[in-house]
């Protein structure tokens, strides 16, 4: 296994009204990767990290739709300094379910930006040492969801990361399309 993490969320929300709520997210996670020994004390990835969110949703129609918008702040406190850093992060999405066979469509897209706190010793390679690393991380999630009989869904997502960095080995794009079918049961009660 790469990573292990472990990790404690709080979370408070706020029901103004029915159209209102306001969701305070904290967590705190630890992170311990398999590094292959030996390696430079500035490679080690194993980190604390702290974040603080909020995500205020408008909701219409009883939660047929709504649309939402955030803001989070975390530090990563790793114990190599190649990869420590502060981020902000910028969220939006939507759900709207359309008034024929109860299809909901639904997209979130987040950006963070990551600022790392000192100069990666191995990058660039031309001049290690000279500069710190800056990324810009774009995620899109899209979902097109239909409702089959027996509480069955036939749900079809596309899932893509774009991430930029001023230094190249951390720049690259996945784009994940995936097909499912779910059954959701009735609570037992």
């Amino acid at each position: 296994e790469f990573l292990q993490r472990h990790a404690v969320s709080f979370f408070g929300m706020l029901v103004e009204s029915a159209r209102h709520l306001t969701n305070l997210q904290v967590r705190v996670e630890s992170k311990e990767y398999s590094e292959l020994r030996p390696i430079a004390s500035q490679e080690f990835q194993d980190a604390e990290n702290v974040l603080v969110g909020l995500l205020h949703v408008l909701r219409f129609d009883a939660d047929r739709h709504f649309v939402k918008m955030g803001y989070q702040v975390d530090r990563d406190n790793t114990r190599g300094a190649n990869f420590d850093y502060w981020g902000h992060r910028f969220l939006g999405g939507f759900q709207y379910t359309l008034p024929w066979w109860d299809v909901k469509l639904s997209y979130d897209y987040s950006l963070h930006y990551r600022d790392y706190l000192f100069r990666h010793s191995r990058f660039p390679e031309s001049q290690p040492g000279t500069r710190e690393r800056s990324d810009h991380e774009q995620s899109h999630a899209a979902r097109i969801e239909l409702p089959l009989p027996n509480n069955f869904r036939l749900a079809g997502d596309y899932l893509a990361t774009i991430s930029r960095s001023n230094l190249a080995p951390f720049s690259y794009e996945r784009e994940v399309f995936t097909l499912s079918v779910l059954r959701f049961r009735k609570s037992l009660d």
